[in-house]
């Protein structure tokens, strides 16, 4: 009977939650597609008194622009965590290992790059000066794919893998990268997803490297495109508005902020369903100590 209770208790505690979480993305659908005057004279509603896609018409009237940009993003969210596993995953294997000797030593190397950074001047000029990364689409994919973080949670997770199955790998005669191939990187599907869904996630909403690196039109990704489609919104808003011969209404800035959002919440929404149960585990690996 009290396990009964529990359950409906938790029903309705999780069925509570999800309300919690619909309602605020309902409401920035509903305000997307609103009509700009109406938000104006009105304020916000939930429920959009006249339907008006003119903010996502402006997004996309240049569809060539936003398939460029899209293409940059969906570029650099995909290539860049897969690097980043491969990376921080080799070194992080050789760390797990007790036989490597300098462990400790590389270990306090890293720590020390968690705890101390160039800063940004010193970084652009290398990357740029250097290695030849402005306007070089390769900016999107490589800068910062080793990452102390990362490296400490594929090693603490790849720490809990049995020796005896690396050990009787090696027996069987495998070497050390198919044994990272076909057997530690398998058994760690919830941290690789959980790193990977956040790399992708932090690289589909970042615009810096577009702001710092990029001036090529061509190059820019999609926040940055949408940063600029709201900013040029904005400029050509305040100059109607001092010019009584254009229509006021006709630039739907406000409604455009709520579109811009939308569209950047799409990998989360298309993406983490098929992940979330690796993902919750792989998010708990920091709380395990050796």
């Amino acid at each position: 009977m009290q396990s009964k209770k529990f359950t409906a208790f938790s029903h309705i505690i999780l069925m509570l939650n999800c309300i919690v979480v619909f309602v605020p993305i309902f409401i920035v659908v509903m305000l997307s597609v609103s009509n700009e005057q109406d938000i104006l004279d009105y304020g916000y509603k939930v429920i959009p008194m006249h339907i008006d896609f003119s903010a996502y018409k402006l997004i996309f009237e240049d569809m060539t622009a936003v398939a460029k940009a899209t293409g940059v993003s969906l570029f650099s969210s995909i290539l860049s965590p897969t690097f980043v596993i491969i990376l921080c995953g080799t070194i992080g294997y050789a760390l797990s290992q007790p036989r490597f000797a300098y462990r400790k030593h590389v270990m306090k190397y890293i720590l020390v790059t968690m705890l101390f950074s160039g800063g940004l001047i010193p970084t652009y000029i290398i990357n740029t000066q250097y290695l030849g990364l402005y306007n070089n689409i390769l900016v999107h994919a490589v800068l910062g794919l080793v990452s102390g973080t990362n490296i400490i949670l594929l090693k603490t997770f790849f720490s809990q893998i049995p020796t005896s199955l690396i050990e009787a790998a090696e027996i069987d005669g495998a070497s050390q990268k198919r044994i990272f191939v076909s057997i530690i990187l398998p058994m760690s599907k919830p941290i690789v997803a959980s790193i990977f869904f956040s790399g992708m996630l932090g690289h589909w909403n970042d615009y810096s490297r577009s702001l710092y690196y990029i001036s090529d039109k061509d190059l820019f990704d999609l926040q940055y495109f949408l940063q600029n489609a709201l900013q040029s919104a904005s400029f050509l808003k305040e100059t109607y508005a001092n010019n009584p011969s254009f229509a006021n209404d006709a630039i739907p800035v406000e409604t455009l902020k709520f579109a811009l959002s939308i569209i950047s919440c799409l990998p989360v929404l298309l993406v983490f369903p098929y992940i979330q149960k690796y993902y919750s585990k792989g998010v708990a690996v920091g709380a395990v100590k050796e």
